[in-house]
């Protein structure tokens, strides 16, 4: 894929002092091991272990011997395939790391990016052009922000995919692109897909793309392993586990009431440093009705944080309905899904009224024809939806 010249070109420093280093951390990485492997006590402060699984789909197959560790300058994992055809839906592989927790401020560069020349035999199009989509998440699943991502003068970057635009001659694997994510996005899972795009000719054959060696800021300070909550009698209860903490700050537990705008409404200060297993809670007074949204911002002593997961707890029954009289109307609360009203007297007869929306969405008022303020009567007030029926009973008193 590369003509190789006696130059080396190093536009970033992310390989320096690398914590997971391709060739020299342990145990080794063998040859052609599609089977995937893990790489222990990786880094400091603390050490994680590091397993890479592999994936190819569809019509691409991975070269004899790859992915392979290069054993020249720099360090650097090889993803060498063969492309027996030219798919990119279906023609990729994908190299997965799963840290054993989470990393913040992760970093690396990419290598051998480019795009060939223009091939003059049947079908046109490039001999090939290298494409490579990054994705991350951090340890509740959530999708990380894209890293920044600096190329080379081979290729280019749009969001987080790299596209090679030109040939790379350059020796020691080529001039790199570097990858870094901001230091409060933690990763628990990275994901590097190498494909070769439409614009390729048909048969691109043997091409590849490589990893450099990796690095972080620090380890996301809390390993969370279970985050729960349920109704009680004090309000909702949230709870949750950790089995490690390492210069864990606090937890400050969010709030929503639609999944995405969350609120703090409090905090639980974090043991600091544990190797054992510990138990938090937290309630929320007097919830309102209604779905409630929770997760927990796990923050450690530089203001390095994490999310949990999102959990939902309900405090109401699946329909719910209010009345409030107020003077000769009726103001109306309910989640019923289209509701109809009626309004009956104490000998079964219809009270007529005009119902229009009030406020917030489920918020009716209801405006009655006859004034119903100067004599007591017992009112008879139903609601009919798709899935429930109400029948309520209310003493309308003088006012």
């Amino acid at each position: 894929m590369k003509i190789i010249f006696m130059i080396l070109l190093m536009l970033h420093s992310f390989d320096a002092a690398a914590q997971l280093d391709w060739r020299n951390s342990t145990p080794g990485y063998p040859d052609g091991d599609l089977d995937g492997h893990t790489y222990q006590n990786v880094g400091s402060s603390p050490p994680v272990n590091v397993s890479v699984a592999l994936a190819g789909g569809g019509t691409l197959a991975w070269q004899a011997n790859y992915p392979r560790v290069f054993t020249t300058a720099p360090s650097r994992l090889g993803l060498g395939v063969n492309h027996t055809s030219n798919d990119p839906s279906t023609s990729l592989v994908s190299v997965t790391l799963l840290f054993s927790e989470p990393v913040c401020g992760l970093n690396f560069n990419l290598f051998e990016i480019d795009r060939g020349d223009l091939f003059t035999g049947a079908g046109g199009g490039f001999q090939y052009v290298d494409q490579v989509v990054i994705t991350a998440t951090d340890q509740s699943g959530a999708t990380l922000a894209d890293p920044v991502i600096t190329t080379s003068l081979f290729a280019t970057a749009t969001g987080n995919t790299i596209t090679g635009i030109s040939s790379d001659a350059t020796a020691g694997g080529g001039a790199p692109t570097g990858v870094s994510f901001a230091a409060g996005n933690c990763v628990k899972t990275l994901t590097i897909t190498y494909r070769s795009t439409s614009d390729a000719r048909l048969n691109p054959t043997n091409q590849l793309v490589s990893i450099g060696n990796m690095n972080w800021g620090t380890v996301l300070p809390v390993t969370l392993v279970s985050f729960g909550g349920r109704k009680s009698a004090e309000g909702n209860t949230l709870n949750w586990q950790t089995t490690s903490e390492s210069e864990s700050s606090r937890f400050s537990i969010e709030k929503s009431s639609d999944s995405r705008s969350f609120r703090s409404i409090g905090t639980v200060t974090a043991a600091g440093q544990s190797n054992t297993i510990l138990n938090y809670a937290f309630t929320d007074a007097a919830p309102s009705e209604g779905h409630h949204y929770y997760r927990l911002k796990m923050i450690d002593r530089d203001e390095t944080f994490s999310y949990s997961r999102v959990i939902s707890i309900k405090n109401s029954d699946d329909i719910y309905c209010k009345i409030q009289p107020v003077h000769n109307e009726f103001i109306v609360k309910t989640n019923a899904p289209q509701p109809e009203f009626w309004l009956y007297n104490n000998q079964g007869a219809v009270i007529p009224f005009e119902t229009e929306s009030w406020g917030a969405p489920g918020s009716y008022r209801l405006k009655p024809k006859i004034d119903l303020r100067h004599d007591p009567m017992l009112l008879i007030f139903k609601i009919v939806s798709t899935e429930k029926t109400f029948t309520y009973k209310l003493l309308r008193r003088p006012d």
